[in-house]
């Protein structure tokens, strides 16, 4: 038996480990609905019926992880490079100077008001061009973020 994969699966860490997971419900729906059975057995009809529906659940399931591959990153964006498969904007990282907007897929400007500062047991990070809140900051040796400040770890 030969399987064919038709087209990219989206992963983002790489098609294999999705393919293989694929691979492998398809031999164990495969050996425990054939399991036990003598060659005569595997002729009748019903194990025909029962394997045609187990091939429309393979389809089903390589359906649903296949890749389009067709999305088209918004202005201000580019497609992440990590990724084997760009289906949507998660797939897009904004330019330098641009963020994801939170509530639609595109990348808005960043905007920069100089006008905050880090908290006790913090520093801002460099080489950022704005410090606009605690994402800003990063915690000193020994302490970590827990909601909007840093506490001993």
């Amino acid at each position: 038996m030969m399987l064919v994969f038709p087209g990219p699966v989206c992963n983002t860490y790489g098609a294999f480990p999705q393919k293989m997971a694929i691979i492998f419900i398809i031999f164990t729906a495969f050996i425990s609905t054939t399991m036990g059975m003598s060659h005569k057995e595997k002729q009748q009809p019903g194990l025909r019926a029962k394997l045609t529906g187990l091939g429309d659940t393979i389809e089903s399931l390589i359906l649903l992880n296949r890749c389009n591959d067709d999305y088209s990153c918004p202005n201000h964006s580019f497609e992440k490079y990590n990724r084997n498969c760009h289906d949507s904007f998660g797939d897009c990282e904004c330019e330098h100077g641009y963020r994801k907007s939170h509530d639609y897929d595109y990348c808005v400007k960043e905007w920069c008001e100089h006008d905050y500062y880090c908290p006790h047991n913090s520093f801002p990070k460099p080489n950022r061009d704005c410090y606009n809140n605690f994402n800003d900051c990063e915690c000193e040796h020994g302490y970590r973020k827990s909601h909007n400040s840093c506490q001993e770890e």
